[in-house]
């Protein structure tokens, strides 16, 4: 019986143990090439991207259900893997870092490269792999880096974008020639970023940790001066670091420091960026002309780019130009002659101070302050969501007020604005958030209730409209701001 027993325990331990390695045999990868010599497999990754959940669940066969699972699971293993990288990063960001690295070294076919699943939120989907540069950008590893030098000489934009940050990150002084070659990169991926943006991200990044060297400097300097202009970033403040002395040398030579070049407004932006500003007589002979054509683009954006400059020094004389164009209807630079003149006021982050004690505690604001933040809540509700964005949301609590300030520092047009669209309502708008949303659905069960309303236009840019409001009560807001 003794005996007995034990066989049987051994014949059921085998039969476990078979079973067990069957389990794993058809539930286990250790990696993408096991994956792909199955048959079918190559389709079912390419289709399984796209499909919806309800589809993936539906197979035609076993054995197509089973390569499915097999292709489910080391795609889930990828996408949550390095989606845990993050979470990792702040306890352990070495090994977080090596890890990436391990799984881009893995991850070595374009299937890997597709969007993930939309239900995890990301805006716009993220690859495996650019998840992964982007982490191995902020932290390098030297082991990646003949991965990435690799991808960077795919023909896939979607690819070199995402392995040139981190490349560039890593690069050493031999791989100056590849540096230059994606500096002149500018072809764009899905996402309408250029290669070469993310390559100049990648340089200043090693810059920063002091692996650029002096020999590294000298040949990337001219190639990414090129970009001042194609880029929304700009590599000027990076220049200016390695040679001041260079970069207006090469500016001037380039004609890029003159009003007619193309690329003057994005000249003037990266030099004020790097904290240099031309001096204050070149700034107004450049104001004063001639332009070609003052209602051209490129005009008015170098126009707005010496007035912020202007603004940027400070000077006191500078008051009655920016004053002068700040009250001219019509003129597209009043806008940018107010946020000037903000700035030579001293008040350049007024927002900021304004809402660090508004997010304290709405109580502590004075009474001029509540009136400016109605005043800018009632734009920003209109400009976003229309008004009845603006009265749905706490931000229209204060419409007394807003209507208040816009009086007072003579914007009639958005007042009166103001007090048409209160008129709608069949009792005036209650300060209560809440009651005020019941009375706005009795009123527009359609967001029609101020559809002509929001047809209107108004002259004042509301930069103007606050620059007026600073300077009515200047004294008191630096007070209480602590300017």
């Amino acid at each position: 019986m003794i005996a007995l027993s034990t066989n049987l325990w051994i014949s059921i331990a085998l039969l476990v143990a078979w079973l067990g390695y069957l389990l794993l045999r058809h539930t286990h990868i250790r990696s993408f090439r096991d994956v792909i010599r199955l048959p079918g497999a190559r389709k079912l990754i390419e289709r399984s991207f796209a499909q919806t959940q309800e589809e993936r669940k539906q197979a035609s066969t076993w054995k197509t259900a089973r390569i499915r699972r097999k292709v489910d699971k080391f795609v889930w293993r990828c996408h949550s893997e390095d989606s845990d990288l993050e979470q990792q990063l702040g306890q352990q960001p070495e090994a977080a870092a090596n890890r990436a690295a391990a799984i881009l070294l893995e991850a070595n076919d374009r299937d890997l490269l597709k969007p993930r699943a939309a239900k995890t939120g990301d805006y716009p989907p993220q690859t495996p792999v650019e998840r992964i540069c982007t982490l191995l950008s902020e932290h390098p590893v030297a082991a990646a880096a003949p991965r990435l030098r690799q991808l960077v000489q795919s023909p896939d934009a979607q690819i070199r974008k995402s392995a040139a940050r981190p490349f560039a990150a890593l690069a050493e002084e031999q791989d100056a020639e590849d540096l230059v070659r994606l500096l002149g990169d500018l072809e764009q991926d899905e996402e309408k970023t250029y290669v070469a943006t993310a390559t100049l991200d990648g340089i200043e990044t090693a810059d920063e940790a002091g692996r650029v060297t002096p020999a590294t400097r000298d040949k990337l300097f001219s190639p990414a001066l090129a970009l001042v202009g194609s880029l929304l970033c700009s590599p000027l403040g990076m220049l200016w670091r390695w040679d001041p002395e260079r970069t207006i040398r090469e500016l001037t030579a380039r004609g890029m420091l003159t009003p007619d070049h193309k690329h003057y407004a994005a000249t003037l932006e990266g030099l004020q960026f790097a904290g240099h500003q031309l001096d204050r007589e070149t700034l107004l002979q450049h104001w004063h002309g001639p332009w070609p054509d003052p209602e051209e683009r490129d005009t008015i954006q170098s126009r707005e780019a010496i007035l912020r400059m202007l603004g940027a020094h400070g000077d006191e004389r500078d008051n009655a130009l920016l004053e002068q164009v700040m009250t001219t209807i019509g003129d597209p630079c009043s806008g940018e002659a107010a946020t000037a003149l903000i700035a030579r006021l001293g008040f350049g982050n007024w927002d900021r101070k304004m809402n660090r004690r508004r997010f304290r505690s709405s109580t502590q604001l004075t009474d001029t302050e509540r009136r400016l933040a109605a005043m800018t809540d009632f734009e920003v509700g209109r400009s976003n969501g229309g008004l009845d964005q603006y009265f749905w949301n706490p931000s229209g609590d204060d419409w007394p007020l807003a209507i208040e300030a816009f009086q007072q520092v003579g914007d009639s047009q958005r007042a009166t604005l103001l007090q048409d669209a209160v008129a709608r309502f069949q009792q005036p708008p209650s300060r209560d958030c809440d009651d005020r949303c019941e009375q706005l659905a009795a009123i527009s069960q359609d967001n029609e209730a101020f559809e002509d309303l929001e047809q209107r236009k108004v002259d004042l840019p509301i930069e103007v409209v606050t620059a007026r409001f600073l300077m009515r009560h200047e004294e008191e807001l630096r007070a209480v701001w602590n300017y």
